[in-house]
């Protein structure tokens, strides 16, 4: 394809256009994309039952299940102890991330007891961690060594999952809706949702570290490692955005105010929610 720049189809610079010169830009080929991503998704599934009441009421209930299927974000083989020591680097790619991402080509890790022998398969000493430090407390909670590989945590399948896991987040939730149409002066909107969120992956946005960066946050830039220094970054459990219980309503009355002129209006406006 070979592209056009004239007025007709060029807007920086064209009469009544956008000032400015032509820009191009590329992917940082240092952080790939891997071919085969696809874009993110999830599946939601609702079913409910609605029916209409006496006096204008009417009163509804669905349940709702969302699941997320597919997550697109930036990941790293590389692990928090292995990154201390300065070992392998960290080659960004974006990727459709889960447990069985082949992308990069994992270090051969041996656990040894600290002070103790080498395993034979290390053989070069740049490559060994004696001891592994507690990032939090200084203290020794092992040993362990890598196998010699140039191409060690550089892209490129070498047939291993990767070490991350299934991005997971599941929204299950009820909802109760009662409301009443506009009559006899007054109306009212009013739902109580009982739902729960639990998962791994909160989504584009992160509430538990501020993150507001869609794509490349921050949760899979390390995999488990040896040691798994990670703690339960990614056990699943209540995610932050988590709700139990939320509870609307919305009320509006009216009423003709003496003191006014005929066909005047007085309305009331009431608005409560609970979370």
């Amino acid at each position: 394809m070979t592209p056009v720049f004239d007025a007709m189809h060029l807007l920086n610079g064209a009469t009544g256009g956008i000032a400015g010169g032509i820009s191009v830009s590329s992917n940082d080929p240092s952080n790939p994309i891997l071919s085969g991503t696809k874009l993110g998704y999830l599946n939601e599934h609702v079913i409910g039952w609605d029916t209409q009441l006496p006096r204008n009421f009417y009163m509804s209930v669905r349940y709702i299940d969302r699941r997320i299927k597919r997550v697109v974000e930036d990941a790293a083989v590389v692990s928090p102890e292995q990154a201390n020591a300065g070992l392998f680097g960290q080659t960004y790619f974006l990727a459709n991330v889960n447990s069985q991402l082949d992308a990069a080509t994992n270090p051969i890790a041996h656990v040894f007891t600290p002070g103790g022998p080498v395993p034979s398969a290390c053989t070069d000493p740049n490559l060994v961690i004696d001891p592994v430090p507690d990032p939090r407390t200084g203290a020794t909670i092992g040993a362990v060594c890598y196998e010699p590989n140039p191409n060690a945590g550089e892209l490129g399948p070498d047939g291993i999952p990767d070490g991350f896991p299934d991005p997971v987040r599941n929204y299950q939730a009820v909802e109760f809706e009662f409301n009443k149409r506009f009559s006899n002066n007054w109306q009212m909107l009013a739902n109580w949702r009982i739902a729960r969120l639990r998962g791994n992956y909160e989504g584009h946005l992160r509430n538990d570290n501020g993150q507001t960066d869609p794509g490349i946050s921050s949760l899979f830039d390390f995999t488990a490692g040896e040691f798994n220094l990670l703690g339960d970054q990614f056990a699943s459990g209540p995610l932050n955005s988590d709700r139990r219980h939320v509870i609307n309503i919305f009320a509006v009355t009216h009423s003709r105010a003496p003191a006014l002129p005929a066909g005047s209006l007085e309305i009331a406006l009431m608005a409560l929610t609970l979370a």
